[in-house]
């Protein structure tokens, strides 16, 4: 899925709009409470961020 809000750019870390480099290792995942885990991939040329579901 593609996504047009970033966590990148809401949490301060864009790079293309100014932010500071971000500090963590990618790939990041995002994990819903029932247990399930989406990796977060950034797009940053198209300003976007791709999440996948993790199988």
């Amino acid at each position: 899925m593609q996504c047009r809000h970033c966590l990148r750019y809401s949490l301060g870390y864009c790079v293309k709009h100014g932010g500071k480099r971000p500090t963590w290792r990618e790939p990041l995942y995002i994990r819903m409470s029932d247990g399930r885990r989406f990796r977060l991939e950034f797009d940053c040329k198209n300003c976007q961020m791709n999440v996948y579901a993790d199988e």
